[in-house]
Protein backbone atom coordinates (compact mmCIF):
# COMPACT_ATOMS: atom_id res chain seq x y z
CA UNK A 1 0.00 0.00 0.00
CA UNK A 2 1.35 3.44 -0.87
CA UNK A 3 1.60 5.77 2.11
CA UNK A 4 0.95 9.50 2.01
CA UNK A 5 4.05 10.71 3.86
CA UNK A 6 5.64 14.11 3.53
CA UNK A 7 3.72 15.45 0.56
CA UNK A 8 0.54 17.39 -0.07
CA UNK A 9 -2.00 16.61 -2.77
CA UNK A 10 -4.68 19.06 -3.83
CA UNK A 11 -7.72 19.13 -6.09
CA UNK A 12 -8.53 22.67 -7.24
CA UNK A 13 -11.97 23.42 -8.65
CA UNK A 14 -13.00 26.90 -9.80
CA UNK A 15 -16.75 27.24 -9.22
CA UNK A 16 -16.96 30.89 -10.23
CA UNK A 17 -15.72 30.07 -13.71
CA UNK A 18 -16.72 26.42 -13.97
CA UNK A 19 -17.63 25.46 -17.54
CA UNK A 20 -21.12 24.59 -18.65
CA UNK A 21 -21.91 20.89 -18.75
CA UNK A 22 -21.66 20.90 -22.56
CA UNK A 23 -18.32 22.74 -22.65
CA UNK A 24 -15.37 20.71 -23.85
CA UNK A 25 -12.60 20.20 -21.29
CA UNK A 26 -8.92 19.32 -21.68
CA UNK A 27 -6.38 17.81 -19.30
CA UNK A 28 -2.78 19.04 -18.86
CA UNK A 29 -0.05 17.25 -16.89
CA UNK A 30 2.86 19.34 -15.60
CA UNK A 31 5.80 19.26 -13.20
CA UNK A 32 8.08 21.95 -11.76
CA UNK A 33 11.21 21.97 -9.60
CA UNK A 34 10.84 25.34 -7.85
CA UNK A 35 8.90 24.58 -5.80
CA UNK A 36 8.84 20.80 -6.40
CA UNK A 37 5.29 20.02 -7.46
CA UNK A 38 3.20 18.24 -10.08
CA UNK A 39 -0.34 18.69 -11.31
CA UNK A 40 -3.06 17.66 -13.72
CA UNK A 41 -5.09 20.72 -14.67
CA UNK A 42 -8.53 20.56 -16.29
CA UNK A 43 -9.39 23.55 -18.47
CA UNK A 44 -11.79 24.52 -21.27
CA UNK A 45 -8.97 26.61 -22.74
CA UNK A 46 -5.96 25.67 -24.83
CA UNK A 47 -2.56 27.15 -25.59
CA UNK A 48 -1.38 30.19 -23.62
CA UNK A 49 -4.83 30.71 -22.07
CA UNK A 50 -4.87 27.44 -20.08
CA UNK A 51 -3.51 28.95 -16.87
CA UNK A 52 -6.06 31.79 -16.99
CA UNK A 53 -9.19 29.64 -17.10
CA UNK A 54 -8.43 26.40 -15.24
CA UNK A 55 -11.63 24.73 -14.15
CA UNK A 56 -10.00 22.40 -11.59
CA UNK A 57 -6.82 20.48 -11.01
CA UNK A 58 -5.08 17.75 -9.04
CA UNK A 59 -1.68 18.62 -7.59
CA UNK A 60 1.05 17.45 -5.25
CA UNK A 61 3.90 19.44 -3.77
CA UNK A 62 6.82 18.44 -1.59
CA UNK A 63 6.50 19.65 1.98
CA UNK A 64 8.09 18.93 5.33
CA UNK A 65 4.99 17.02 6.38
CA UNK A 66 1.19 17.14 6.43
CA UNK A 67 -1.78 15.41 4.88
CA UNK A 68 -2.91 15.46 1.24
CA UNK A 69 -5.52 18.09 0.44
CA UNK A 70 -8.36 18.81 -1.95
CA UNK A 71 -8.80 22.51 -2.63
CA UNK A 72 -11.91 24.08 -4.23
CA UNK A 73 -12.20 27.61 -5.62
CA UNK A 74 -15.85 28.59 -5.25
CA UNK A 75 -18.13 31.57 -5.48
CA UNK A 76 -20.47 29.93 -2.95
CA UNK A 77 -18.19 28.65 -0.21
CA UNK A 78 -20.89 28.54 2.47
CA UNK A 79 -23.06 26.06 0.55
CA UNK A 80 -20.17 23.72 -0.21
CA UNK A 81 -18.69 23.90 3.29
CA UNK A 82 -22.02 23.36 5.02
CA UNK A 83 -22.91 20.35 2.88
CA UNK A 84 -19.56 18.72 3.71
CA UNK A 85 -19.42 19.67 7.38
CA UNK A 86 -22.72 20.72 8.90
CA UNK A 87 -24.85 18.52 6.68
CA UNK A 88 -22.78 15.43 7.47
CA UNK A 89 -22.37 16.04 11.20
CA UNK A 90 -18.68 16.79 10.76
CA UNK A 91 -18.03 13.57 8.79
CA UNK A 92 -17.19 15.20 5.47
CA UNK A 93 -16.64 12.96 2.46
CA UNK A 94 -15.91 13.01 -1.25
CA UNK A 95 -16.13 10.26 -3.85
CA UNK A 96 -13.80 9.33 -6.66
CA UNK A 97 -15.42 7.50 -9.60
CA UNK A 98 -13.13 5.43 -11.81
CA UNK A 99 -13.67 3.57 -15.10
CA UNK A 100 -16.75 5.51 -16.08
CA UNK A 101 -18.24 5.24 -12.58
CA UNK A 102 -18.03 1.45 -12.24
CA UNK A 103 -15.49 1.73 -9.40
CA UNK A 104 -16.06 4.14 -6.51
CA UNK A 105 -13.49 5.17 -3.90
CA UNK A 106 -14.72 6.99 -0.79
CA UNK A 107 -12.40 9.76 0.44
CA UNK A 108 -12.75 11.06 4.00
CA UNK A 109 -12.22 14.78 4.60
CA UNK A 110 -10.54 15.51 7.95
CA UNK A 111 -10.20 19.32 7.82
CA UNK A 112 -11.67 22.32 6.04
CA UNK A 113 -10.08 25.74 5.49
CA UNK A 114 -11.49 28.82 3.76
CA UNK A 115 -9.23 31.46 2.17
CA UNK A 116 -9.75 34.42 -0.13
CA UNK A 117 -9.11 34.07 -3.85
CA UNK A 118 -7.18 37.09 -5.08
CA UNK A 119 -7.54 36.01 -8.71
CA UNK A 120 -11.31 36.54 -8.99
CA UNK A 121 -12.37 38.02 -5.66
CA UNK A 122 -14.04 34.77 -4.61
CA UNK A 123 -13.11 32.19 -2.02
CA UNK A 124 -11.02 29.05 -1.74
CA UNK A 125 -12.10 26.01 0.27
CA UNK A 126 -9.41 23.47 1.21
CA UNK A 127 -10.27 19.93 2.32
CA UNK A 128 -7.58 17.97 4.15
CA UNK A 129 -7.45 14.20 3.68
CA UNK A 130 -5.79 11.81 6.10
CA UNK A 131 -4.81 9.47 3.26
CA UNK A 132 -5.62 8.72 -0.37
CA UNK A 133 -3.98 5.29 -0.41
CA UNK A 134 -7.15 3.71 -1.82
CA UNK A 135 -7.21 6.32 -4.60
CA UNK A 136 -3.62 5.63 -5.62
CA UNK A 137 -3.98 1.85 -5.46
CA UNK A 138 -7.10 1.89 -7.65
CA UNK A 139 -5.80 4.42 -10.19
CA UNK A 140 -4.36 2.92 -13.41
CA UNK A 141 -4.26 4.01 -17.06
CA UNK A 142 -7.45 2.01 -17.65
CA UNK A 143 -9.40 2.86 -14.51
CA UNK A 144 -8.43 6.53 -14.81
CA UNK A 145 -10.22 6.91 -18.14
CA UNK A 146 -13.32 9.02 -17.53
CA UNK A 147 -12.53 9.41 -13.81
CA UNK A 148 -14.31 12.14 -11.88
CA UNK A 149 -14.54 13.52 -8.36
CA UNK A 150 -17.87 14.10 -6.62
CA UNK A 151 -17.82 16.90 -4.03
CA UNK A 152 -21.00 18.27 -2.43
CA UNK A 153 -23.08 16.58 -5.11
CA UNK A 154 -21.11 18.18 -7.95
CA UNK A 155 -19.12 16.16 -10.51
CA UNK A 156 -15.68 17.31 -11.65
CA UNK A 157 -14.09 15.31 -14.51
CA UNK A 158 -10.43 14.43 -13.99
CA UNK A 159 -9.86 12.74 -17.38
CA UNK A 160 -12.24 14.46 -19.83
CA UNK A 161 -10.61 13.22 -23.07
CA UNK A 162 -9.63 9.74 -24.26
CA UNK A 163 -6.11 8.91 -23.06
CA UNK A 164 -6.23 11.30 -20.09
CA UNK A 165 -6.09 8.34 -17.70
CA UNK A 166 -2.34 8.20 -18.48
CA UNK A 167 -1.94 11.72 -17.13
CA UNK A 168 -3.59 10.81 -13.84
CA UNK A 169 -1.20 7.86 -13.45
CA UNK A 170 1.77 10.11 -14.25
CA UNK A 171 0.53 12.53 -11.60
CA UNK A 172 0.18 9.70 -9.08
CA UNK A 173 3.70 8.43 -9.78
CA UNK A 174 5.14 11.94 -9.57
CA UNK A 175 3.46 12.34 -6.17
CA UNK A 176 5.11 9.12 -5.01
CA UNK A 177 8.45 10.49 -6.24
CA UNK A 178 7.95 13.68 -4.23
CA UNK A 179 7.09 11.55 -1.20
CA UNK A 180 10.38 9.71 -1.60
CA UNK A 181 12.31 12.99 -1.87
CA UNK A 182 10.69 14.40 1.27
CA UNK A 183 11.61 11.32 3.30
CA UNK A 184 15.27 12.29 2.93
CA UNK A 185 17.50 10.78 5.61
CA UNK A 186 14.65 10.04 7.99
CA UNK A 187 13.82 6.61 6.59
CA UNK A 188 16.05 3.66 7.22
CA UNK A 189 17.56 2.13 4.10
CA UNK A 190 16.04 -1.12 2.88
CA UNK A 191 18.08 -4.30 3.01
CA UNK A 192 19.29 -5.19 -0.48
CA UNK A 193 20.64 -8.57 -1.47
CA UNK A 194 23.32 -7.56 -3.97
CA UNK A 195 25.40 -4.85 -5.61
CA UNK A 196 23.86 -2.11 -7.75
CA UNK A 197 24.52 -3.77 -11.13
CA UNK A 198 22.90 -7.02 -10.01
CA UNK A 199 19.64 -5.50 -8.76
CA UNK A 200 16.46 -5.92 -10.75
CA UNK A 201 13.64 -3.40 -10.42
CA UNK A 202 10.08 -4.15 -11.56
CA UNK A 203 6.78 -2.45 -12.30
CA UNK A 204 3.44 -4.22 -12.73
CA UNK A 205 1.62 -3.86 -16.04
CA UNK A 206 -1.53 -1.76 -15.85
CA UNK A 207 -3.33 -3.97 -18.37
CA UNK A 208 -2.24 -7.29 -16.85
CA UNK A 209 -2.46 -7.95 -13.11
CA UNK A 210 -0.69 -11.32 -13.30
CA UNK A 211 2.44 -11.48 -11.08
CA UNK A 212 4.27 -13.06 -14.02
CA UNK A 213 3.69 -10.01 -16.24
CA UNK A 214 5.81 -6.93 -15.54
CA UNK A 215 8.51 -4.57 -16.77
CA UNK A 216 12.02 -5.11 -15.45
CA UNK A 217 14.73 -2.44 -15.23
CA UNK A 218 18.41 -3.26 -14.69
CA UNK A 219 21.54 -1.10 -14.72
CA UNK A 220 24.76 -2.73 -15.94
CA UNK A 221 28.48 -2.04 -16.53
CA UNK A 222 29.04 0.49 -13.73
CA UNK A 223 27.65 2.33 -10.72
CA UNK A 224 28.07 5.86 -12.15
CA UNK A 225 28.12 5.36 -15.93
CA UNK A 226 26.87 2.35 -17.88
CA UNK A 227 24.01 0.68 -19.71
CA UNK A 228 20.40 0.18 -18.69
CA UNK A 229 18.04 -2.52 -19.98
CA UNK A 230 14.26 -2.41 -19.83
CA UNK A 231 12.39 -5.65 -20.59
CA UNK A 232 8.66 -6.36 -20.58
CA UNK A 233 7.48 -9.86 -19.66
CA UNK A 234 4.11 -11.48 -20.39
CA UNK A 235 3.60 -14.60 -18.30
CA UNK A 236 7.33 -14.73 -17.49
CA UNK A 237 8.09 -14.69 -21.24
CA UNK A 238 10.10 -11.72 -22.55
CA UNK A 239 8.12 -9.71 -25.13
CA UNK A 240 10.59 -6.89 -25.84
CA UNK A 241 13.83 -5.35 -24.57
CA UNK A 242 14.87 -1.69 -24.89
CA UNK A 243 18.50 -0.69 -24.30
CA UNK A 244 19.74 2.68 -23.07
CA UNK A 245 22.52 4.46 -21.21
CA UNK A 246 22.77 6.11 -17.80
CA UNK A 247 25.19 8.47 -16.07
CA UNK A 248 25.43 10.02 -12.60
CA UNK A 249 27.55 12.95 -11.41
CA UNK A 250 30.11 12.68 -8.63
CA UNK A 251 29.33 14.21 -5.25
CA UNK A 252 25.69 15.30 -5.29
CA UNK A 253 24.04 12.45 -7.18
CA UNK A 254 22.17 13.76 -10.22
CA UNK A 255 21.47 10.84 -12.54
CA UNK A 256 20.00 10.70 -16.04
CA UNK A 257 19.10 7.92 -18.43
CA UNK A 258 18.70 7.95 -22.20
CA UNK A 259 16.70 5.66 -24.50
CA UNK A 260 16.37 5.88 -28.30
CA UNK A 261 12.87 6.47 -29.73
CA UNK A 262 11.37 5.12 -32.94
CA UNK A 263 10.20 8.50 -34.23
CA UNK A 264 12.03 11.33 -32.50
CA UNK A 265 15.68 10.63 -31.78
CA UNK A 266 15.97 9.86 -28.07
CA UNK A 267 14.51 10.70 -24.69
CA UNK A 268 16.71 11.82 -21.79
CA UNK A 269 15.28 12.21 -18.29
CA UNK A 270 16.60 12.44 -14.71
CA UNK A 271 15.96 9.59 -12.30
CA UNK A 272 16.34 9.09 -8.57
CA UNK A 273 16.71 6.08 -6.30
CA UNK A 274 14.50 6.51 -3.23
CA UNK A 275 13.13 4.27 -0.47
CA UNK A 276 10.25 4.26 1.99
CA UNK A 277 12.25 2.40 4.61
CA UNK A 278 11.30 -1.03 3.28
CA UNK A 279 11.40 -0.91 -0.52
CA UNK A 280 13.90 0.82 -2.79
CA UNK A 281 12.48 2.39 -5.95
CA UNK A 282 13.89 3.89 -9.12
CA UNK A 283 11.69 6.87 -9.98
CA UNK A 284 11.74 8.47 -13.46
CA UNK A 285 9.10 11.25 -13.41
CA UNK A 286 7.02 11.67 -16.60
CA UNK A 287 8.91 8.85 -18.39
CA UNK A 288 5.75 7.12 -19.61
CA UNK A 289 3.92 10.32 -20.55
CA UNK A 290 6.86 11.82 -22.46
CA UNK A 291 7.34 8.68 -24.56
CA UNK A 292 3.62 8.36 -25.27
CA UNK A 293 3.14 12.02 -26.21
CA UNK A 294 6.15 11.97 -28.53
CA UNK A 295 5.48 8.62 -30.17
CA UNK A 296 1.71 8.10 -30.35
CA UNK A 297 1.57 8.91 -34.09
CA UNK A 298 4.70 7.03 -35.13
CA UNK A 299 2.79 4.39 -37.13
CA UNK A 300 0.95 7.09 -39.08
CA UNK A 301 4.37 8.47 -40.02
CA UNK A 302 5.63 5.21 -41.43
CA UNK A 303 7.21 3.50 -38.42
CA UNK A 304 6.54 -0.16 -37.67
CA UNK A 305 5.55 0.83 -34.13
CA UNK A 306 5.96 3.80 -31.79
CA UNK A 307 7.70 4.30 -28.46
CA UNK A 308 11.07 3.01 -27.30
CA UNK A 309 13.34 1.33 -29.84
CA UNK A 310 13.21 -2.32 -28.76
CA UNK A 311 14.14 -5.84 -29.74
CA UNK A 312 10.84 -7.69 -30.26
CA UNK A 313 11.03 -11.20 -28.83
CA UNK A 314 9.07 -14.45 -29.12
CA UNK A 315 6.84 -13.26 -31.94
CA UNK A 316 5.54 -10.23 -30.01
CA UNK A 317 4.12 -7.46 -32.24
CA UNK A 318 2.87 -4.11 -30.82
CA UNK A 319 -0.56 -2.94 -31.89
CA UNK A 320 -0.73 0.18 -34.05
CA UNK A 321 -2.25 2.27 -31.27
CA UNK A 322 -0.02 0.92 -28.48
CA UNK A 323 3.51 2.37 -28.56
CA UNK A 324 6.15 0.59 -26.48
CA UNK A 325 6.04 2.69 -23.33
CA UNK A 326 7.83 2.47 -19.97
CA UNK A 327 6.54 3.20 -16.47
CA UNK A 328 7.69 5.87 -14.03
CA UNK A 329 8.37 3.83 -10.87
CA UNK A 330 10.24 0.52 -10.57
CA UNK A 331 10.56 -1.25 -7.20
CA UNK A 332 13.47 -3.48 -6.18
CA UNK A 333 12.54 -7.11 -6.86
CA UNK A 334 15.59 -9.37 -6.58
CA UNK A 335 19.13 -10.04 -7.77
CA UNK A 336 20.14 -11.18 -11.22
CA UNK A 337 22.24 -14.33 -11.22
CA UNK A 338 24.53 -12.80 -13.83
CA UNK A 339 24.91 -8.99 -13.68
Amino acid sequence: MMRAIGWTAALIVVFSSSPASCEKLFSYFSESDDPPQTSVSISPCTGDEVAECISHSLSCEKTSGGDPEFTIFSGNVEKVASSLIIGTGGQAKAQLKLSGGSAIVDLAVNSVRVDSNDMDGGWIVTFGLGSIDAFFEALTDKSGEGASLIVAGKRFPLAPQAGDGNKLVDWKNACVALEGQSLGQSASAPVLDCEFNSRRYRSKLNRDESPTSYQELQFTEGAQIGKVNLTEYHGDKAAWTAKGDFACSNGVSICRLTFPLMLAGQIELPYETVSDGAVQMVVIPAFRQEVYQTEQYAVAQGRRYGGLVADLLGGFAPKDNEPITPYNVYSYADCAKFP
